[in-house]
């Protein structure tokens, strides 16, 4: 029996080779009704066994996805559905790559403190004051599809930026490098399934959002060389039909998913 290969952060390499080839349907690199390169040119593009590319195949086949037909290769048969949202990324270009499926709908920001539940679960100083994005994270061409709720925090030293999160698609991890002049050196994040903090369910109820009493939460802290956090999010998903598969790293070697 074949040993089954995992990343470095433990997921099993068919798992997210599966995933990007998803985002490669989803994104129109591979159309329904193409074929997909063959098995040896899928092993060179990401850098895995034949095994790690048959099984992510037959991931995909089982979901009727895929359909492989012996002599002539395998085809696109169907897209996924287009409520899966599909991340596989192995760094900070490939995540930002991943996030156009998506986009920030700003509700509103304040600078302020932190509460001691935002402070707590973040790892931030609540002595500090923060610039607090609240927005909701939408489908791109479909903004009443709500995928999560989410809470962005930023030291003041960058919050010059704010006017432009929501109007531009890029990521506010990606405005704050290329208009304050830092660079992110690693990313930590943290993917829990809790039972959801009374104020924080309260808050999105406030604003119309309609949230169980525990959702997947995905925090996310960016860090420069030094350690200070240059950017925290906090994601409540509201919407459970998606894949989320991620490693995060700047020196990740890149000839492997």
């Amino acid at each position: 029996m074949a040993v089954e290969p995992r990343g470095e952060d433990g997921i099993p390499l068919y798992v997210k080779v599966a995933a990007d080839l998803e985002i490669g349907i989803l994104g129109g690199r591979h159309n329904v009704g193409e074929l997909l390169p063959n098995e040896a040119q899928l092993q060179q593009r990401y850098g895995v066994s034949r095994f790690t590319i048959r099984e992510a195949l037959s991931r995909l086949q089982a979901k009727g996805v895929l359909e492989k037909r012996h002599g002539v290769g395998t085809r696109v048969v169907s897209a996924p559905p287009q409520r899966r949202i599909a991340y596989a990324v192995d760094g900070l270009d490939a995540l930002a790559q991943s996030a156009q499926q998506a986009r920030l709908d700003k509700i509103d920001s304040e600078r302020r403190r932190l509460r001691p539940d935002e402070a707590c679960g973040l790892g931030l100083d609540r002595t500090r004051a923060y610039l607090v994005i609240r927005a909701r994270r939408v489908l791109v061409g479909d903004p009443h599809h709500q995928l999560a709720f989410v809470k962005v925090y930023i030291p003041l030293a960058y919050a010059a930026i704010a006017d432009e999160i929501g109007r531009s698609s890029e990521l506010v991890i990606r405005l704050i490098e290329s208009r304050c002049g830092v660079v992110v050196d690693r990313i930590r994040q943290e993917i829990t399934a809790p039972k959801l903090n009374p104020v924080l369910r309260r808050e999105m109820r406030t604003l119309g959002i309609a949230v169980s009493e525990r959702a997947l939460v995905a925090r996310r802290v960016y860090l420069d060389k030094g350690g200070a956090p240059l950017e925290c999010t906090e994601s409540v998903f509201i919407d459970p039909d998606f894949t989320f598969v991620t490693t995060l790293s700047r020196t990740l070697d890149k000839t492997r998913v």
